[in-house]
C-alpha cells in the first residue's frame, strides 16, 4: 500500500491487518494468559477499534456498535487482569508481599473467566464473522480519492482536536480520571497515525514517538492511581504511590511544554495535510 492506493482498498487491507493481528492475540492468550499476553490483547483491541472508528463511514453502523459492544466487554475484563499484574509488580518492586495471596487469587478467578470468553469466541468463529460483516460490499458509501488524500484531509483536523484536549488536560486543574481520558486520546491518535505510515513514511515516526512519550508518562501516572484501590489503609504503599504520582504528573506537565511550544500545532497541521 502506498499514498496512492485507492482509500477503499486502503481501508480493506488495514482493518484485515488488524483484526487478523487481534484474532492472533485473543488465541495466544487464550493458550497462556501471562502479563505480556494479555497486555498485547488490550493493545490489539485498541488499534482495531480505532480503525474502526476512523473507517466508520465504510462499514454498517450496526456492524461496527455490535462489533466494539463485544470488544468494550474483552477490553472490561482484561483491565481488571491488568490491574492485577501491575499491583503485583508493584509489589515485587518495593519487595512487598501483603496484598499479594488476595491479588494472585482474583487474578486466577478473572484469568479463568478470560479462557471461557476466548473459547466462546473461538467457537462462534469471531474473526470469520466479523471479516464478513466488514466486508466493502456493504459499505454505505464510496469516496473517491487516494489515501493520501483522505489522510491529508482528515489528520489535520485530529491534531487540531487533539493539542485543544491536551491544553485542557495540561491546565494543572484536571483529575486523575480526565487525565485518564485524555492518556486514552493520546492512544487514539497515535494508533489513526500508524494506520498511515504507508502515506507519510518514515518521517510520522518524529510524531509518533513523541505521542508514544506522552502516553508512556500519562501511562504511568494512571496505573499508580490504579493501583490506590487495592492497598487502602496501607499507609506505607499509599505513600509510595502519592509520591510516583506528584513525579508522573509533574513529568507530563514539563512534557506537555514542550510538545505545545510555539508553531507545533501549525508544523504538525502542515505535515499531516501534506504541505
Amino acid at each position: 500500500m502506498t499514498g496512492k492506493t485507492p482509500i477503499r482498498e486502503y481501508a480493506t487491507e488495514q482493518m484485515n491487518r488488524l483484526l487478523t493481528n487481534f484474532a492472533f492475540q485473543v488465541h495466544r492468550a487464550g493458550k497462556l494468559p501471562g502479563p505480556e499476553e494479555i497486555h498485547d490483547v488490550r493493545v490489539s483491541i485498541r488499534r482495531f477499534s480505532q480503525g474502526l472508528i476512523l473507517y466508520a463511514g465504510f462499514f454498517p453502523k450496526w456492524e461496527i456498535k455490535k462489533i466494539r459492544k463485544r470488544l468494550d466487554r474483552m477490553m472490561d475484563l482484561t483491565s481488571e487482569i491488568r490491574n492485577r499484574d501491575i499491583a503485583l509488580e508493584f509489589l515485587d518492586d518495593h519487595q512487598q508481599v501483603r496484598h499479594r495471596k488476595q491479588l494472585v487469587k482474583d487474578r486466577l478467578a478473572l484469568q479463568r473467566q478470560f479462557a471461557q470468553m476466548v473459547t466462546r469466541w473461538a467457537g462462534r468463529d469471531f474473526s470469520a464473522k466479523w471479516r464478513n460483516s466488514l466486508s466493502l460490499r456493504r459499505m454505505k458509501w464510496k469516496p473517491s480519492g487516494t489515501a493520501a488524500e483522505s489522510a491529508h484531509a482528515a489528520l489535520p483536523k485530529l491534531a487540531q482536536k487533539y493539542f485543544k484536549a491536551g491544553g485542557k488536560a495540561a491546565d494543572g486543574k484536571q483529575s486523575a480520571k480526565k487525565l485518564h481520558r485524555f492518556r486514552i486520546a493520546t492512544k487514539e491518535f497515535r494508533y489513526s497515525l500508524e494506520l498511515f505510515r504507508p502515506v507519510y513514511g518514515p518521517g510520522l515516526e518524529r510524531y509518533i514517538g513523541a505521542l508514544r512519550e506522552l502516553q508512556s508518562i500519562l501511562g504511568k501516572l494512571n496505573d499508580h492511581h490504579t493501583l490506590k484501590q487495592f492497598f487502602k489503609g496501607d499507609k506505607a504503599l499509599e505513600a509510595k504511590l502519592d509520591e510516583a504520582m506528584e513525579k508522573h504528573l509533574s513529568q507530563f506537565h514539563e512534557q506537555w511544554k514542550k510538545f505545545d511550544a510555539d508553531g507545533e500545532l501549525k508544523r504538525w497541521k502542515a505535515y499531516f495535510g501534506g504541505k
